[in-house]
C-alpha cells in the first residue's frame, strides 16, 4: 500500500464554535452546514476572513449534517429528522423541503 504524504499550503480564519458537518466551495464561496443541537445552520462564508455572509437557522428541533448542490440549490440534511432542506444557493432562502427514510449524514 502507497504512503502518501500531505503539506499544508494556506490556512484561514474559521468560527472555532462550527461543527461543520458539510463544506463546499462554490461561485467563489464556501458555503458550510452545521450541526449542533438548537444550533444548526447553513452559511455562506468568505474564505480570507471566515466572516459569515449569509446565515439560515436550521429548526433548533433538528441537527444539521450534511451538505450538496444540485442546479441552483443547496440541499442539507438533518441527522434524525429525516429532513433534506432545500435553499436557494444564491440568498440561501429556503426553497422547499423533503423527507427520506434513516439517518442524514454526508451528502455529495
Amino acid at each position: 500500500v502507497p504512503i502518501l504524504s500531505v503539506s499544508i499550503v494556506a490556512r484561514y480564519p474559521h468560527d472555532a464554535t462550527a461543527f461543520t458537518e458539510g463544506l463546499l466551495w462554490h461561485d467563489g464561496a464556501l458555503y458550510e452546514s452545521t450541526g449542533k443541537e438548537g444550533q444548526s445552520d447553513v452559511r455562506r462564508v468568505t474564505l480570507l476572513d471566515g466572516r459569515i455572509v449569509a446565515r439560515r437557522r436550521i429548526d433548533p428541533a433538528q441537527f444539521g449534517e450534511g451538505l450538496g448542490l444540485w442546479k441552483n440549490e443547496l440541499i442539507s440534511l438533518t441527522w434524525h429528522d429525516g429532513i433534506a432542506h432545500r435553499w436557494d444557493a444564491r440568498t440561501l432562502k429556503p426553497t422547499g423541503t423533503n423527507r427520506y427514510a434513516g439517518e442524514g449524514w454526508g451528502l455529495t
